[in-house]
């Protein structure tokens, strides 16, 4: 996987890897909000929400 921002990521149009990256962050994001309301005993989590900026 490539550590740095593509042609693509700083002029415009779809990046794959830039996509995959916000895939992968949206992911380890659900899982770390699942771990902490298991560590709290909650049956749920209730709603929330993911804004993406672009620069």
């Amino acid at each position: 996987m490539q550590s740095g921002a593509s042609f693509v990521d700083f002029f415009g149009g779809r990046s794959r890897n830039y996509e995959n990256k916000l895939q992968e962050l949206y992911k380890s994001v659900v899982e770390s909000l699942n771990q902490n309301a298991r560590s709290y005993r909650a049956d749920a989590v209730i709603g929330f929400s993911v804004n993406i900026d672009e620069l």
